[in-house]
């Protein structure tokens, strides 16, 4: 997928709303005043001398060499408390964990336990197969008036496409945003060990009739990584949904359904782009389905992986009687 990748804002969520609370003018005073600022992501001289000068008249007279402390803390927890750090944190201990679990070697990915994960080479042995594979992608570009929105949009990770499947929100449903990130980056990584292996080149790089619609990305097409990424996302909902659930989904046209047919839809967009071939995304889809059971099993070992994917299983639970009364 594309490299555009943000650092878990999702979490944090809808700040967009904030806009409710009034002018331009006082949004500029928040971002002099407010936790941007305090947080070093925007820069205020302003609010950094209000904080020098307020501390010192707080601690004036305080003794230096007895300071109090919370002896909570002393000794501290070990290891750490994986609810306590940032999600950026707790993204990057995952990832860790997971590719710590794994060696790529010859086109093989292989866990510490389980079954090796092999991608077949690319299906073209002739030039009559690279022609099929090149006919398909210019056969696709008319739909690409139609499709547009959606291919710019999926550019970047897709968590908006899910959020609307799931009728997820960053306020209520934290955990499976900061899971999303987390799966998103751990494939991706994967996918780029088989890219760099295979190294087939893209269809505007041997056909210039294809034009692609937007920029080619800077690795290899084959296997697909939103195919892949996107799959092994759909492949861990379906699971967590159907643990948290305590009653099956009945009739067709499922969350199951619908979360396979979300995947295939942004792989196949990427055709109609003019960036993949349709082997491209036949590999993906098959590889990202492994990558899925795999992440799965893994966090079954209770491990950083594990505490993260129980929280999202939470949130994705149906709120009992109880809650629902709550919330009214």
């Amino acid at each position: 997928m594309s490299s555009q990748y943000s650092p878990f804002t999702g979490s944090t969520g809808s700040t967009g709303s904030t806009g409710s609370t009034g002018s331009t003018g006082s949004t500029t005073v928040f971002n002099i005043t407010g936790t941007s600022a305090y947080s070093g992501e925007t820069t205020s001289p302003l609010l950094a001398e209000a904080l020098i000068t307020t501390r010192g008249e707080l601690v004036y007279g305080l003794p230096i060499d007895d300071p109090r402390f919370d002896f909570r803390w002393f000794p501290p927890k070990m290891p750490g408390d994986m609810a306590s750090w940032d999600p950026d944190v707790r993204r990057l201990l995952c990832v860790f964990e997971f590719l710590s679990s794994v060696k790529f070697s010859a086109g093989t990915l292989q866990p510490a336990q389980g079954q090796a994960i092999k991608v077949p080479p690319p299906c073209v042995q002739t030039i009559e197969d690279m022609k099929h594979q090149l006919a398909c992608v210019l056969k696709l570009a008319a739909e690409r008036e139609e499709r547009m929105a959606e291919i710019l949009t999926e550019v970047a990770v897709p968590i908006s496409f899910y959020a609307m499947v799931l009728n997820l929100n960053p306020n209520r449903h934290r955990f499976v945003f900061e899971l999303m990130d987390t799966v998103f980056f751990c494939v991706k990584t994967v996918v780029m060990q088989f890219k760099d292996y295979f190294n087939f080149p893209r269809p505007a790089e041997i056909c210039p009739a294809v034009e692609p619609v937007i920029q080619t990305p800077g690795h290899g097409s084959y296997p697909m990584g939103h195919a892949a990424e996107t799959m092994a996302m759909s492949t861990i909902f379906k699971s967590l949904i159907k643990r948290a659930s305590k009653e099956p989904a009945s009739g067709t046209g499922g969350l199951d359904d619908q979360l396979d047919n979300l995947a295939k839809r942004i792989a196949n967009n990427r055709i109609v782009a003019g960036l993949h071939y349709p082997m491209d995304a036949d590999a993906g889809l098959e590889l990202g389905k492994k990558l899925g059971d795999l992440l799965e099993s893994i966090a079954h070992q209770d491990g950083h992986l594990g505490w993260l994917f129980d929280r999202a299983q939470q949130e994705l639970a149906p709120p009992t009687r109880q809650e629902e009364r709550k919330r009214r």
